[in-house]
């Protein structure tokens, strides 16, 4: 997409036609992942005729400005909804959007890329009641029952012959496609490096794989090792992968498990401060998971992954530590994470023996001050929502602190003004 003005011209193309779930699937199944914005621009695309127009009327029809209609096409075009063409010259800007219909509700909720989006999103119990909503029911599995049913041909009896039946039909309707970035060939080289030829994979497989790696952010050298680690060469094709133990491996990379430091230690803090049950927290969690909490709950993206995995594995900074520098850096960043900036302060902290949450808080915060550019970590009140005095969130001690108090903790810490 790129940005309009009210003056450009238009037209929308429809590559599909609605069916009888087409506002249930809109509504339940991707309105949460595009917005209001998003659902109320495509269905005043579908409005549109086939004469072009100037933007003008549509922007002043949805109320949005041209920024806020560039933005709201953005996730129409990521969720495979909206396809957009441009053209231009000396004096005009024409674009066409072709209109693609959404995905039935039960391959959505059957694809692991859209379902796990989704769950992100709206939480996995919403997700279990679409899934009973949408329940497709099936043929008898009993084999007593008999298929008695009759033929097309049997009932109809058509001359194929007839010249009625070579009339060419229309083009078939799209629907919405996600596109990933899946690299086969990045793909296929890394899994012969551990002796796979990709070719033993179904299609179906390697389709799988490709949303699993956009869904969970990882690159296609490191989805070859997960499916090395999983595959089953004996089975036969179709089922060469254990998709369920690829899954759980797949979720697990977003905890880093493999780069967690085993000797980590835990800060020596015994006050509830916020300041005290932050450091806490970076105490708990694993970099990607506080980054995680720090988005609002959304995945980072591929670009921090990498970072949090140098950071890890070749500085060989402990969790604690990396969860300090990641605050530290977005403090000094206006919530951005640069990749050169984050390395060079991450070695600093390697130099200077940081194990805990609380060594690397201490240092940054000094060594702030003597560059006379002074970060105080309470002024992140105002950055990520805190509490208010007197109305700290009450975490238990963290050596004993369950994955669900650590979560109600980092969910009133950043959540409490919002309510």
């Amino acid at each position: 997409m790129k940005n309009c003005g009210a003056n450009d011209f238009f037209e929308v193309r429809k590559q599909a036609l609605p069916s009888s779930l087409f506002m249930n699937a809109m509504s339940d199944l991707y309105l949460p992942l595009i917005g209001a914005n998003a659902f109320a621009a495509y269905f005043a695309l579908w409005g549109e005729g086939k004469t072009p127009s100037t933007h003008a009327h549509l922007l002043q029809k949805l109320q949005l400005s041209p920024g806020q209609f560039y933005q709201a096409v953005l996730p129409l075009e990521a969720m495979g909804l909206v396809k957009t063409y441009y053209q231009e010259d000396e004096t005009t800007h024409y674009f066409i959007y072709c209109l693609r219909s959404p995905v039935e509700p039960n391959r959505f909720l059957s694809d692991v890329l859209y379902r796990g989006t989704l769950e992100k999103y709206v939480g996995e119990a919403e997700v279990r009641r679409l899934l009973r909503k949408y329940k497709v029911d099936v043929a008898p599995a009993d084999k007593s029952f008999q298929d008695v049913g009759t033929s097309f041909s049997a009932f109809f009896s058509p001359n194929l012959s007839d010249p009625v039946f070579r009339v060419e039909t229309n083009a078939r309707s799209k629907e919405a496609k996600v596109k990933t970035v899946f690299d086969f060939r990045e793909f296929s080289n890394a899994l012969l490096e551990k002796g796979i030829r990709s070719e033993t994979l179904s299609q179906e497989e390697i389709d799988t794989v490709a949303r699993f790696s956009a869904l969970y952010c990882l690159d296609s050298k490191l989805i070859a090792g997960l499916v090395s680690d999983c595959y089953r060469g004996s089975e036969p094709s179709g089922s060469r992968i254990d998709m369920e133990s690829f899954g759980k491996r797949c979720r697990d990379s977003l905890d880093f498990p493999y780069l967690r430091q085993e000797s980590a230690q835990n800060s020596p803090v015994t006050s509830e401060s916020v300041d005290a049950n932050l450091i806490k927290i970076m105490d708990k969690l694993s970099p990607a998971a506080f980054l995680t909490y720090l988005q609002k709950k959304h995945k980072p993206a591929a670009s921090d992954l990498k970072l949090l995995s140098h950071l890890a594995s070749d500085l060989g900074l402990s969790d604690p530590a990396i969860n300090a520098l990641l605050w530290f850096t977005l403090q000094k960043n206006g919530n951005e994470l640069p990749y050169g900036f984050a390395d060079k302060v991450g070695a600093s902290l390697i130099r200077e023996g940081c194990q805990t949450a609380r060594d690397a808080w201490d240092y940054l915060s000094s060594s702030s001050k003597k560059r006379q550019r002074p970060v105080s970590f309470r002024s992140a009140k105002k950055t990520v929502d805190f509490l208010d005095k007197g109305n700290e969130p009450q975490l238990q001690s963290h050596e004993h602190a369950s994955d669900a108090d650590v979560d109600a903790a980092l969910s009133e810490l950043f959540g409490s003004k919002k309510r």
